[in-house]
This record gives C-alpha cells, structure tokens and sequence, in this order.
C-alpha cells in the first residue's frame, strides 16, 4: 500500500492507455494524493483509461468508500460505463462491497441503466459469487424489516431492488419479479417526488421490465413501460422542489448514457414540466444535452464516445420532429458531417451532407440562404477529396452561385468558392 501522506507527482502521469494521475492516485490507495489532484481540477474524474474505466470505477473495485465519497463529492459521474457496460457501482455490487454499492446506488446512480448481461456474465463465471450475493441481500432485507417493522420506509424498498436484482443476475426470474413488485408496492405509499423514492421507482420499473424482456414476455414489458410512463406524467402534478428537478435531470443524462431513446424523451419531458412549473426558465432538449456531451469528448479526442453521442441526438431528434423537415435535424446531420470530414472519411461525410441540404431546401422553399452555400461547398471539397471532378464543380458552381446571391460578390465566401471552381476548370481543361 503506497504511503497516503505522500502526493502523488504531477511528474508521474502515465501516458498508456489514457490513465491520468488521479487514476494512479486511486489505484495505489493514495487518498492524499486524490485530494491533491482534485485539487488541481476537476476534469479527471471523467476521464477514462484504455478499458474505460474512470477513477471511480478503481475505487469502487478496491471497496475504498472513502475514496468514492471524495470523488463522488468532487463531480465524479457514477453512471460512467467502461467498455464492458459497467459502472462503478456495478463493480462494486458483483464484488459484494455493500457500503460502496449502497452509497452509490442510493444516493448518485441514477437509475434504470444497469447493463444486465455484463454482470450476468461476470456471475456465469463465478456461481459462488452470485450465490454469496443473494445471500448477502437476503440478510440485509431482514436486517431493515426489522429495523423499519410494517411501516413503508425507502430503506426496505432499496433492499427488495438489491435482492431482486441479485436474483435476475443469476437467472431467477420468478423471484427477481416478486422483490420488484414488493418494492414498487412500498414505494408507492412514499412521495414520489423525493430524490430516492423517485430514482427507485424508475429503477425497479425500468429492471422488471428487462426481466420480462428475457426471454420475452412482450406485453408485460410494454405494461411496466407504460407504468414508467403514466408515473412520470404524474411528477409535476405533485408539490415539487429543486431536488425533484435535479433528480429528473440526472436520470435524463443516466438514459442518454445508456441509449435509451424513449426513456430519455419521457424523463426529459417530466424534468422540463418540473422546471416550468418552479420557474427555472426554458430546458435545453435531450439532443443539445448530447451534443454539450459530444463537444466534451471531442476535446478530450474520444472520437468514438463523441460519435456516440451525435448517432443517439440524431434519433432523439428524428423521433421529436417524425413530421417532417425540422433546423434541428438538420443540425445534427452537419454535426456528423463535421465529425466524418474531419476524420478525413469524405464518403461518410457526405451521407450527412445530403440529407442536410435536401431539408434545408425544403425548409427553405423557393429562397436560398448561406448555410445551403456551406453545405454546397464542403460537399464540393469532399468530392474532390474522392476526385470526382464532375461532382465537386457541380456543388462548387451552385455554393457560388448562392454565396454571390446571399452574400455579394466580395465577400470571401463567394472569393473563396470562385477560386476553387477556376481552378477545378482549369484542371479539367488540362485533362
């Protein structure tokens, strides 16, 4: 164990795999050195290492609930996955840490995205381990039956959902239902607009209905969908406060994490009605909350979780606006466009641009405006990227033609696009 009053150096930053020197700090136990780090900024904490673990996926593993409440304190995002589906506190829960799975799960997991089939294969692997867990669980809904007697209490309910979500690891299906509804039947005689009442209502929703999803039982996983559904509806109609709105929103950011389309859009809806109604002003949509989560990974160069990020706005958005043409589908395309031509994939790109510019030509009508210039011209580029000669001039000539109409002769657009069309003509000629 390293010396925990010594700081870890600043020097001593691993440049493999991402790590940072929170992450070294954690794993040597160091909780000096996680004070000094954080400290220093608060960034880290988000940051992931090669196998996508953050620094609180270590501390979570190494069952230092010290550590975790420090992070947790300092910003650190519990609903993180690595690149097996798992959160902190999923480590933690299949390792059996209880106080670090507790803390989490009640106070910082938003809930209803756990990635059921990684923890079952890390159960699959170990059969003791999923049997000491169920038994762990059991001993601890005694212990808070006892505790709390006949009298409904958020205590006994997160005990159900612990025992039952034990049971559904190991396939125990039966009873992983039976613990669900009794913890639902609790939680109902709660306030719903409490923070724990109302994270573990979705969460044991969201769980039972992935029980009846495997292997299937389709209208009773469409019934706790519309469960979920009529239970949010309900929220704003209740005496709420902050921590309702708070709760709402980070639930909004848990199912977008976890991509879930629906979800999101229904929680996110509840958490704008909130907000409405305590006067917190006008809510940026699920796809802008994205697109602010895309433009973080990208500075970090995390090209894979940015793409994720604008892949899961674009069918947020084509679920909102299902209608037709819409600025903000439009929007997204040239985001992804963006993304695509600044990997240098000119062919990608353009799988985007088109369908950008043939929504903007709708939404536009017979006009023209700039931004149909700027699509022409980066389509023009992409396809002299790929040197299709005849393509690139085509986009080229009609961006020109447009910046020259919106924008007049001398404006560096309209030189720029001029430059590019006689010299692409000049090349042809030559050929």
């Amino acid at each position: 164990m390293a010396d925990p009053s010594r700081p870890i150096s600043l020097a001593h930053a691993s440049r493999s795999g991402q790590k940072t020197l929170l992450h070294l700090a954690v794993q040597e136990g160091n909780i000096e050195g996680v004070r000094h780090m954080l400290s220093l900024g608060k960034e880290a904490t988000r940051a992931q290492d090669g196998a996508g673990y953050t620094p609180l996926h270590y501390a979570a593993g190494l069952d230092r609930l010290d550590i975790v409440q420090l992070l947790v304190e300092s910003g650190a995002d519990a609903t993180i996955r690595n690149k097996e589906g798992l959160t902190a506190g999923d480590i933690a829960s299949t390792k059996g840490f209880q106080e670090v799975t507790q803390f989490l799960s009640k106070r910082h997991l938003p809930s209803g995205v756990i990635d059921q089939d990684s923890i079952r294969r890390i159960f699959n692997q170990d059969p003791k381990l999923g049997a000491n867990v169920i038994e762990l669980h059991r001993k601890e809904l005694a212990k808070k039956q006892e505790q709390h007697g006949t009298k409904p209490h958020m205590d006994v309910a997160a005990a159900f959902v612990g025992l039952a979500l034990s049971c559904q690891h190991t396939a125990i299906k039966q009873e992983a239902i039976e613990h669900y509804e009794s913890s639902l039947a609790i939680m109902e005689k709660l306030d719903p607009t409490k923070a724990e009442v109302l994270r573990g209502t979705v969460e044991a929703l969201q769980l039972l209905r992935e029980v009846y999803q495997t292997p299937g039982d389709a209208l009773k996983a469409a019934s706790c969908a519309q469960r979920l559904s009529t239970f949010l509806q309900g929220i704003s109609k209740k005496e709420v406060d902050r921590e309702t709105f708070d709760t709402l929103a980070q639930l909004t950011h848990a199912f977008i994490g976890a991509g879930q389309v629906r979800e999101t859009i229904e929680v996110h809806r509840s958490a704008t009605a909130v907000a409405k109604k305590l006067g917190l002003g006008d809510q940026p949509d699920c796809a802008e909350l994205l697109m602010e989560q895309a433009a973080s990974h990208r500075d970090l160069k995390n090209h894979e979780q940015e793409l994720t990020c604008y892949e899961l706005a674009l069918k947020i958005r084509k679920e909102t606006y299902k209608e037709g043409p819409h600025p903000g589908l439009v929007n997204i395309h040239l985001r992804l466009a963006y993304f695509w031509a600044e990997l240098g994939n000119s062919e990608r790109a353009l799988q985007y641009y088109r369908p950008a510019l043939k929504m903007q030509r709708e939404l536009c009508g017979d006009g023209q405006d700039r931004s149909m210039g700027d699509m022409l011209y980066n389509m023009g580029l992409a396809h002299s990227r790929m040197h299709r000669l005849d393509q690139s001039l085509d986009c080229l000539k009609e961006a020109l033609v447009i910046y020259k109409a919106t924008l007049g002769d001398n404006a560096p657009e309209t030189i720029m696009a001029k430059g590019c069309v006689d010299k692409l003509e000049a090349a042809r000629s030559s050929c």
